[in-house]
């Protein structure tokens, strides 16, 4: 009895303790959030990073490694993503709840790290943070890598300073196999690296640095020879951090990023088109890899440039890494969390934590605390090299609990001291911390916002913005958006109607619509809807081109080139454009020019297969066999089933003297039920006097 009343005083204990209250509360709120959840379209419909993730496992799982290309995104969750795939299937419910595990995980460390650095304040603090952030609740529920990123980050921390106190080869390998570990989920963590070797060196020069080295390379390593094997380049972990360093950094950045140039509607549409766009400037065919250099290139330049502004955006985006206001790629973060129960309760405090997080990190001087110092330091500068968003901040702010406990601790300390001054300072530390988090991060009272300035203006229509929308709008609309991605068209149409008539203003829901309106052949209405989508923002060059496509349908040759015109002008780098403003000068007659516009098409877009046949009859009218043959060819193997193309590629090769080759084609065409003057006109070429 005594031993079963010492184990029950022992379970009493525990669940009295601080860890088990941040564990339960954090998965409570996450269960509600997790069960509420299941009817919102993002449950299964993943899109945009979600959807980058998602479709990177499931080329994992079917096509394992290497696999074609250098790895396009960290590669660690979308790894995790095929396991779970392979073991239980492709259903994200199973993958929800491992998040909600992890971070429950993370709570728990969070509070033992807290309370070895700070005590009971480190503790508590910590542990409500990482139960209760928003983002960090809302993220646990897609698909998402911020859960398994969180984990590894404040394990890291935990090791770190583990690692110190106890000073062993083998805690500091482990040390840098959980950095790898952290960078190929986030790849802006590699700048921690330098910091722990720092601290590594400190503790135990040479004799720890190496360990950590090592582990770091185990870590990195397999990701790095899976991208020279696949790619047949270095890369590290990713390609993307180029242009996401340029989009963080560039003359037109204020506080969040930008690229001033338009993007096609799909998860990769980033890094094709600034690849594209970097091919094209250097007027060469750069690899993902090569184009990503120029990226980095052209991002350093803006530092090399204008030091000062440079520095001053820098520290912008550190106030904004602990600033009270949040910004996500996939969501209204603020909305989101106003408008759900389970978390509408919560107070938004990021910046009053992120003060008290100031204060504690400057207020402790003790060397065994460097590990985890080095992960916040690191951590943080290594979000505002580039740009802060929630799912890059996320990760640290268990991190910036622990040390708003230690700040609080701090306080609570010299509150009655002999001596006031420390407290007085603390307060003044927490004032102004907070001042500057509290405050927009570009109020003219921050002084770093001096040597910023205003951004450079962009040319007109360059930057592609998309202003948030009612969330419960957005949430159909991305409903649509999956349906749209997946080939169910009808879907996607009945979506993109109710979204347009109940706001008319969703100029993304009235461009699809216009796009799944010409696919079947609405052309007219295809075409008012599209004009109603420029009445709201004439700077929407897909609506621009889908209007020029359906003038050329309707024979208003002069009004479709009006408009192909208006959307190369807005984006220059769309070789689809191209193409179509090619349509309506050959409609014109305009031959030349028409033909300049699709040589320039296929040059950079060879599988534009409507340039490659307007260039092929172009050629084969001008008794360019050779030339017309090429690019029937390229043509027919995109559109097999197309008659006219199949009839002009056979009239091309008897133009060469291939005339057992376009019988070939003819034959084909006839036994797969092909009809059609082209085919006709092929068939008595080759039954002419003389004909082989």
């Amino acid at each position: 009895m005594h031993g079963w009343g010492v184990a029950l005083s022992r379970i009493a204990d525990a669940v009295k303790s601080v860890g088990f209250v941040c564990v339960v509360i954090g998965l409570a709120v996450r269960w509600l959030w997790f069960r509420s959840a299941q009817t919102e379209s993002f449950f299964y419909a993943h899109v945009q990073d979600s959807a980058v993730h998602h479709e990177l496992a499931q080329r994992i799982l079917n096509d394992g490694f290497p696999l074609s290309g250098a790895f396009e995104i960290e590669p660690l969750y979308a790894c995790v993503l095929a396991v779970v795939y392979g073991l239980v299937g492709v259903d994200p419910t199973v993958v929800y709840l491992l998040q909600i595990a992890l971070s429950g995980a993370t709570i728990g460390i969070t509070v033992h790290l807290g309370r070895r650095l700070f005590g009971l304040p480190g503790a508590i603090v910590g542990g409500l943070v990482a139960a209760l952030y928003p983002p960090a609740v809302l993220f646990d529920v897609r698909l998402l890598s911020v859960s398994l990123g969180t984990l590894l980050l404040v394990g890291l921390a935990a090791a770190a300073h583990h690692a110190w106190e106890q000073g062993t080869r083998t805690l500091w390998l482990a040390v840098g196999v959980l950095l790898g570990a952290a960078v190929l989920v986030r790849g802006h963590l590699l700048l921690v690296a330098p910091l722990l070797v720092v601290v590594a060196a400190w503790r135990g020069r040479f004799r720890l640095v190496l360990p950590a080295v090592v582990g770091l390379s185990l870590s990195l390593g397999p990701a790095g020879v899976h991208n020279v094997m696949a790619s047949g380049e270095f890369v590290p972990v990713s390609v993307g951090g180029g242009i996401n360093l340029y989009r963080g950094n560039n003359g037109y950045v204020n506080t969040v990023p930008v690229h001033p140039f338009r993007l096609p509607p799909t998860a990769d549409g980033l890094l094709k088109k600034s690849r594209l766009i970097a091919s094209i400037e250097t007027d060469r065919d750069l690899s993902a890899v090569e184009a990503d250099r120029y990226w980095f290139v052209r991002g350093v330049l803006h530092w090399v440039d204008d030091p000062k502004r440079s520095m001053g955006l820098l520290i912008r985006k550190l106030t904004q890494m602990g600033g009270q206001q949040e910004y996500a790629v996939q969501m209204d973060i603020d909305s989101t969390v106003s408008t759900t129960p389970v978390l509408s309760w919560i107070p938004q405090a990021t910046g009053l934590v992120s003060a008290f997080a100031l204060l504690g990190l400057l207020g402790t001087r003790r060397a065994r605390d460097a590990g985890v110092a080095a992960v916040l330091v690191g951590g943080s500068i290594g979000v505002a090299v580039f740009f802060v968003v929630a799912e890059y901040r996320a990760p640290l702010l268990p991190l910036f609990g622990i040390y708003a406990g230690g700040g609080i601790g701090l306080l609570w300390r010299h509150v009655h001291a002999r001596t006031r001054l420390p407290f007085w300072m603390g307060v003044a530390v927490v004032g102004f911390g907070g001042a500057a988090l509290w405050l927009p991060p570009t109020h003219g009272s921050l002084p770093w916002n001096g040597w910023v300035g205003e951004p450079k203006a962009a040319a007109p229509c360059a930057i592609d913005r998309q202003p948030r929308r009612d969330a419960s709008i957005e949430a159909r609309f991305q409903l649509g958006v999956f349906a749209l991605n997946h080939g169910r068209l009808a879907d996607a149409e009945e979506v993109m109607w109710s979204v347009f008539k109940e706001d008319p203003g969703h100029t993304a829901a009235g461009v699809n619509l216009s796009g799944l309106l010409l696919r079947k052949g609405a052309t007219a209405q295809a075409a008012s809807i599209a004009e109603m989508v420029l009445s709201v923002d004439a700077c929407d060059d897909k609506a621009w081109s889908n209007l020029a496509t359906a003038r050329l349908r309707q024979g208003e040759y002069a009004k479709a080139k009006r408009a192909a015109v208006r959307a190369t002008e807005i984006d220059s780098y769309h070789p689809g454009y191209w193409s179509l403003l090619g349509e309506s000068e050959l409609a014109l007659g305009q031959t030349d020019s028409a033909r300049a516009l699709f040589e320039r098409t296929v040059r950079w877009a060879p599988d534009v297969w409507q340039a490659r046949a307007r260039l092929g009859r172009i050629f084969l009218n001008a008794g360019e066999y050779e030339a017309a043959s090429a690019h029937l060819q390229a043509a027919v193997a995109a559109q097999p089933g197309r008659e006219e193309l199949v009839g002009l590629l056979g009239l091309a090769e008897v133009g060469r003297g291939n005339h057992q080759g376009a019988r070939a084609l003819l034959n084909a065409a006839v036994k797969s039920g092909q009809r059609g003057p082209t085919l006709t006109a092929l068939a008595r070429a080759l039954s002419a006097p003389g004909t082989p």
